[in-house]
């Protein structure tokens, strides 16, 4: 399983795609919005997690792009401003976490849990934490 990673920090792209292969999935990464999308096109990965504030191109407008080319799998925004979330489900996405992302709470803790997210997100289901979780509602 392939997930694009369309990220602009360097710390944030580094601890996502760490996380990312330690459930099993393979991360792509694009450093803005255009190259996101370039790397879409070649890659067809199965999951898009994806900033919104970026240089350029704001995750939205690549967001948009994708649906009207009728062409978004998964999408699941990672970004530091909740403000964004209910924008974020009005372009079809399945989840939006908040940075920081840390390591998941365990499974008890937390109010939902979907375990075999590459399962999932192969089976178009709701993969709803990814294996990750935000530290603090703050988006600090």
């Amino acid at each position: 399983m392939k997930a694009l990673l369309i990220e602009d920090t360097l710390t944030s792209a580094t601890l996502v795609s760490h996380q990312l292969r330690k459930i099993g999935i393979e991360p792509i990464l694009a450093r803005d919005g255009e190259k996101g999308i370039e790397q879409f096109k070649l890659e067809r990965p199965d999951l898009i997690l994806l900033d919104i504030i970026m240089p350029g191109m704001d995750g939205f407008e690549v967001a948009r792009r994708l649906v009207e080319a009728d062409a978004l799998p998964q999408l699941v925004f990672v970004t530091a401003f909740d403000q964004y979330a209910v924008e974020a489900f009005r372009v079809n996405a399945v989840d939006y976490l908040l940075k920081p992302v840390q390591k998941p709470a365990p499974a008890s803790s937390r109010t939902q849990h979907t375990p075999g997210l590459a399962k999932q997100v192969r089976n178009h289901g709701r993969p709803f934490a990814l294996g990750l979780s935000r530290s603090c509602p703050s988006g600090n």
